[in-house]
């Protein structure tokens, strides 16, 4: 009987060896992995290519009637000219107001524009459609001191622009 408790007590030792010795082996190499990791560098490139060119949104809004001392009002429409691509806006900022007729650009000094947004924002236009984006107020001054007779029957185009 003395011969199994001999193997038993081998088997113990020979376990507390193993452990012993790997271990501090398995500890020495997760720290040297984890080192090589956290301090570890390198470069590289990349590239990337757009699926296609995306083309600026049409803002349109037909101004006419305007008369001195008078203000009209005209909702504004956005085109998505892209045949795959949404688009989503979310202000209008008018601009400059030229108009048809070369005489009546001295009359509009007194000219002004300004954007109702829509009551949602963003709009969001699907490819190749088109929708209402709020309203534009166009205003021109009267000046009595001003011949505004050469804006009879002219057009007036309001600059706008989105984002």
């Amino acid at each position: 009987m003395s011969v199994p408790q001999d193997e038993a007590s081998r088997n113990k030792r020979t376990a507390k060896r193993i452990l012993a010795i790997g271990l501090p082996v398995v500890l020495l190499v997760g720290t040297g992995v984890g080192y090589a990791y956290w301090t570890g560098a390198g470069a590289g490139s990349g590239t990337a290519t757009a699926a296609g060119s995306i083309t600026d949104a049409g803002l349109s809004a037909a101004v006419s009637g305007l008369v001195p001392g008078g203000t009209v009002t005209v909702p504004v429409t956005v085109s998505n000219p892209n045949a795959t691509t949404s688009i989503s806006l979310t202000s209008v900022t008018p601009g400059v107001i030229t108009s048809s007729l070369s005489g009546c650009t001295s009359a509009l000094s007194g000219a002004a524009a300004s954007w109702t947004a829509p009551a949602t924002v963003p709009v969001v236009v699907a490819p190749s459609g088109s929708a209402a984006f709020g309203t534009l107020s166009v205003s021109m001054a009267n000046s009595p001191s001003t011949n505004q007779d050469a804006c009879k029957n002219a057009v007036f185009t309001v600059a706008l622009s989105a984002s």
